[in-house]
């Protein structure tokens, strides 16, 4: 789902009276509940060796565009994963697309947790 702050740069953009510049990267979060649509990151992992991770995108096609590197978050706090979000920063920024896991997952202290490459998807409808 795209955030308040996405879709209003979107809008602006497409509609010309604004200009979105592109995040020169992004960022992939993971949170423990819903940071609804406005964005909320007050309830992203934090603590262990946790920090977003950077992700590389394949070109995108037919609406969809899949992660093309593995990403991997190393010493992991215990915690329990229900989101993960696209920010367009590593630290603060902007939230700029979430979805809920569907089954939430459990991290013990100092696991690492890895996405294979084309795992992650991100989907125009």
């Amino acid at each position: 789902m795209k955030t308040t702050y996405l879709r209003n740069k979107i809008l602006d953009h497409v509609t010309g009276k604004a200009t979105y510049t592109k995040p020169a990267n992004t960022y992939l979060g993971l949170l423990k509940e819903d940071p609804t649509v406005a964005g909320l990151t007050t309830d992203e992992v934090t603590g262990g060796g946790y920090t977003r991770e950077q992700v590389t995108w394949e070109t995108a096609a037919d609406g969809m565009i899949k992660s093309d590197a593995l990403i991997e978050f190393e010493n992991m706090p215990a915690s329990t994963i229900k989101y993960w979000a696209v920010f367009d920063a590593s630290t603060a920024g902007n939230m700029l697309y979430y979805f809920p896991i569907a089954i939430p997952l459990q991290v013990s202290a100092t696991q690492d947790l890895t996405i294979d490459a084309d795992n992650l998807i991100l989907r125009e409808v």
